[in-house]
C-alpha cells in the first residue's frame, strides 16, 4: 500500500522567523542609568532573569530622559518573549517612544515574530511594513522585513487557521477561505517578491535578490505552473552572485519539484540528489533555513520518485538513510512517519511481509499521533487479514 507525497510550500519547511537580531549599541548617558545597565548585563550573563528584568525595569522608568532607555527596553522585551502578550507590549512601547532609534528597528523585526508565534498574521506583517519603512532599518534589514511580508502572504495562502484584523481592527479568527481571497494573498505575496528582487538584483546584498525568486518559485508551484518555478529557480541558481549554500539547497529542492511534477522523474531525482549533497544550514536576510524538516522531506521525495522508478533497493536504503538522520529531531516526525510508511509499501511490494509488518508496528510506537498513525494501523491490519 502506496503513500503519495504532496507538495509542501518549501520556505514553510525551510524557514524559521528569528526573534533576535543584531543588538543595536549602547548610547552614553549620564545619570544613574549606566550601572542599572550594567547590573541587567552581569544578570543576564549568571541567568538571573529576574534581576535582570528589575534592573532594565528600572531603566525605563526611574531614567525616562536616559538615552539608554530604547536599549533597556529591547533587553526587557527580549527577557519577556516566553510571554507573548507582554513582550508585544514592551516591543510597542519602545517603538512609540522612540521610532527613529536603531532599537525600534530591531523591537519591529521581534514583533513581527512574535505575532507569527500566535499565528497573527495581519499583526505581523504590520509590524514587518513598519520596519521595512522605518528611518533607521539597514538596507539589508529592509529587504530580510520585506520578504518576510511576502512569506506571511504565503503563510495565509496555505493556513486553514489564523488570526487576521477584521474591517473595525478586531482580531479575527481566519478558517475557511475562498479561492478568490487565496487568490489575493499569493497575488500580494508576487507583487512583494518582483519589487524586492527588482530592487536587489545587482545591489550590495543580491541574496535578498535570491531569496525572492526562490520564494516566487515556490508560489508558481502551489499554484500549479511548473514551467515558471523553474524558471524562478534556475534564476537563485545563475543569475545571483555568491548565492548562500543554504539556498542552492532549496533552489535544488524546488527544481525536484517542478521536474517531477513535468513527468521527468529521472531529472528529479538528479535535482534531489544535488539538493542533499548542498544541503546546509544557515541564516540568509535574517531568515534561519533550512530546517531539519525540509531534509526530511527531502528523503520522503527521493523514497518516492525511487519507487516510481522501480528501484526498491534504492528506496528502502534512501528512506533509512533519511530516518538515521532525522529521526531525533522533534519537528521532523512527521518526516520520519512518512519514510517509515514507505519503507513498509516497498517491503511488502518486494514480499517481506514480516518486515513490513515490524516497520509498521514501529512506526505508532513511536509516533503514536503523527498523521501517519492511523493509516499504519491500516496497514497493519490488512497485512494480518483483519486481526490486528
Amino acid at each position: 500500500m502506496r503513500t503519495r507525497t504532496t507538495a509542501i510550500p518549501i520556505f514553510l519547511l525551510a524557514i524559521t522567523m528569528t526573534i533576535v537580531l543584531q543588538t543595536p549599541q549602547v548610547a552614553r548617558a549620564d545619570d544613574q542609568a549606566p550601572s542599572a545597565m550594567a547590573r541587567g548585563y552581569a544578570a543576564i550573563k549568571s541567568k538571573d532573569y529576574k534581576a535582570a528584568n528589575a534592573a532594565f525595569l528600572s531603566v525605563a522608568e526611574s531614567s525616562p530622559d536616559s538615552a539608554l532607555v530604547p536599549e533597556a527596553l529591547l533587553r526587557l522585551g527580549g527577557l519577556q518573549v516566553k510571554d507573548t502578550d507582554q513582550a508585544v507590549i514592551t516591543f510597542d512601547s519602545l517603538v512609540q517612544r522612540y521610532p527613529d532609534s536603531p532599537q525600534a528597528v530591531t523591537a519591529l523585526h521581534r514583533l513581527g515574530a512574535l505575532h507569527l508565534r500566535a499565528h497573527r498574521y495581519d499583526d505581523a506583517q504590520s509590524a514587518l511594513k513598519r520596519a521595512a519603512e522605518c528611518k533607521a532599518s539597514a538596507l539589508e534589514n529592509r529587504g530580510s522585513a520585506r520578504l518576510q511580508y511576502g512569506f506571511l502572504d504565503i503563510m495565509k495562502c496555505t493556513s486553514a487557521d489564523y488570526w487576521g484584523r477584521g474591517p473595525s481592527g478586531d482580531l479575527v479568527r481566519v478558517k475557511e477561505q475562498s479561492a478568490e481571497a487565496k487568490a489575493l494573498h499569493l497575488s500580494s505575496a508576487i507583487q512583494t517578491f518582483k519589487s524586492v528582487r527588482s530592487e536587489f538584483a545587482g545591489s550590495a546584498h543580491p541574496e535578498v535578490a535570491a531569496v525572492a525568486d526562490a520564494a516566487l518559485g515556490e508560489i508558481y508551484l502551489l499554484g500549479h505552473l511548473p514551467r515558471l518555478a523553474e524558471r524562478a529557480y534556475w534564476q537563485v541558481l545563475r543569475d545571483h552572485a555568491n548565492t548562500p549554500a543554504a539556498l542552492v539547497s532549496i533552489a535544488h529542492y524546488g527544481l525536484a519539484q517542478a521536474r517531477y511534477a513535468q513527468a521527468d522523474p529521472e531529472d528529479a531525482l538528479r535535482e534531489l540528489d544535488a539538493a542533499l549533497d548542498s544541503f546546509a544550514t544557515g541564516r540568509v536576510c535574517g531568515i534561519s533555513m533550512p530546517r531539519p524538516k525540509m531534509l526530511g522531506e527531502l528523503y520522503v521525495w527521493k523514497v518516492q520518485v525511487l519507487v516510481d522508478l522501480d528501484r526498491a533497493d534504492d528506496a528502502l536504503s534512501a528512506a533509512r538513510t533519511g530516518r538515521s538522520l532525522v529521526g531525533s529531531s522533534p519537528e521532523a516526525s512527521s518526516s520520519c512517519a512518512k519514510l517509515m510508511l514507505w519503507e513498509s509499501s516497498v517491503l511488502e511490494a518486494t514480499g517481506r511481509k514480516d518486515e513490513a509488518q515490524q516497520v509498521l508496528r514501529l512506526l505508532v510506537n513511536k509516533y503514536p499521533k503523527a498523521p501517519q498513525a492511523p493509516q499504519a494501523l491500516n496497514s497493519l491490519s490488512w497485512l494480518n487479514g483483519g486481526t490486528e
